[in-house]
């Protein structure tokens, strides 16, 4: 599709993102209302338009050179990759580039102008729906606690579990080896004989509590035995050994 926009559009959104006092969401928002029947631009166009008149004294990009009608149309592809990027944020450069037709330096460049960074995506555990309530009452319960007995938290202990295998974690991106040619290095991994071994710790005030070993496979009978056995002992030890500020 031509996502260019006529000077009028362009000039409706400038006088609608000062009506917004510069806040491009709100810009958008009474754009919509004066104009329902206009294709909606993405809100950063609203801040891109405003900045590229205030350097340029207009809406188009001033060129010199030869390539004129080619940074033409890199600067009507904007509104496209704006719209294209907010309906998916975590498409590739190379994917919004093939959609809009333009290159890839385009598409990064555009994207750049507009003070955008391409942020990594944090893994984090995925949970039910009702898990969300008994995770809010367990916070109310411990604020409970702690209003009515501060020194309740240092008491708490917080464990978490890891599974080490012989292969370890290796990130082949960040790891070089420095050489005026190339060695060809290598390093082995998945062997034929392969083992691991499921470690946990735990922290209660400032003691460490482990590491000790999980059994090979865990399922409740035998994670509820190291907790009746081995934790047991460890939290005996740990009550034994005086911490830091005694010593």
């Amino acid at each position: 599709m031509n996502a260019a926009y006529t000077n009028n559009e362009l000039t409706d959104m400038v006088l609608f993102y000062g009506r917004a006092l510069g806040n491009a969401h709100e810009a958008q928002r009474l754009y919509q209302e004066a104009f329902p029947e206009r294709r909606l631009p993405d809100h950063r166009t609203f801040s891109a338009s405003v900045q590229r008149l205030r350097e340029n004294g207009e809406f188009c990009r001033r060129t010199t050179d030869c390539g004129r009608q080619r940074i033409r149309r890199n600067l009507d592809a904007e509104p496209e990759i704006l719209n294209l990027d907010e309906e998916n944020p975590g498409s590739s450069i190379k994917r919004l580039a093939y959609r809009v037709g333009v290159s890839p330096y385009t598409v990064w460049r555009t994207l750049k102008e507009q003070g955008l960074h391409p942020y990594h995506i944090q893994l984090v555990q995925g949970l039910k729906p009702e898990d969300l309530p008994k995770r809010v009452r367990f916070c109310e319960w411990l604020l409970e606690k702690y209003e009515e007995e501060p020194p309740f938290i240092e008491r708490l202990l917080t464990t978490n579990e890891a599974t080490f295998t012989r292969d370890g974690i290796f990130n082949a991106c960040n790891t070089h080896i420095w050489s005026d040619e190339n060695p060809h290095a290598i390093r082995e991994r998945h062997f034929q004989n392969r083992f691991s071994v499921n470690l946990c710790g735990g922290i209660i005030g400032n003691k460490l509590i482990g590491p000790y070993i999980l059994a090979p496979r865990l399922n409740a009978v035998s994670y509820l035995d190291s907790l009746n056995n081995q934790l047991a002992i460890l939290l005996e030890d740990v009550q034994s050994r005086p911490s830091k500020s005694e010593r």
